[in-house]
């Protein structure tokens, strides 16, 4: 809230004011999930209608107290996904509003343990081969040689149909 201490009708100039600010309410209902080896999403309730934006800090480690900022976010943001993080690390997160008026409390914290490391990049496939079927089609098969595909890469791999390209006939020439 801002305050100004003088009258309007007043033919004097306004030579003082007094502004009062409070910070923003604190945001609450913290969340941190992993969604690979390498990101975590957080979540959290926006409690406040005069935030400027929020800032979110992080340690890494069960238990950890050191935190220290990793992102500001603007107002009205209630997500956050943080990447470039350590296969099977555990990593703590905090989040707290700020506003001209000062910053409020921390939100809950949450904490979570990105996913393990699938041990590299899967393995190429081998032995390609393609067989033209009645000149309108084309059927593609391989071997799957990998055993870590992450994603739509490993249905579609083990999916027969995903091994054929179809192929519509030429037009006649004109």
């Amino acid at each position: 809230m801002i305050t100004l201490c003088a009258a309007l009708a007043s033919p004097t100039p306004v030579t003082e004011a007094n502004v009062t600010a409070a910070g923003p309410a604190a945001p609450s209902n913290l969340t941190a999930t992993a969604g690979s080896s390498s990101e975590i999403s957080l979540s959290w309730r926006d409690n406040s209608s005069d935030e400027f934006g929020f800032r979110i800090e992080r340690c890494q480690g069960a238990g950890c107290t050191n935190f220290s900022e990793i992102a500001l976010v603007s107002a009205n943001t209630t997500h956050y996904l943080n990447t470039g993080l350590a296969a099977g690390a555990t990593y703590r997160y905090r989040v707290f509003a700020f506003n001209l008026g000062g910053s409020s409390g921390y939100s809950n914290t949450a904490e979570a343990t990105t996913q393990p490391s699938s041990g590299g990049p899967p393995a190429a496939t081998s032995n390609l081969t393609a067989t033209s079927r009645y000149n309108i089609q084309i059927d593609l098969s391989w071997t799957d040689n990998a055993n870590n595909e992450e994603g739509s890469g490993s249905s579609a791999v083990n999916d027969p149909a995903a091994r054929t390209i179809n192929r519509l006939p030429r037009s006649a020439p004109t």
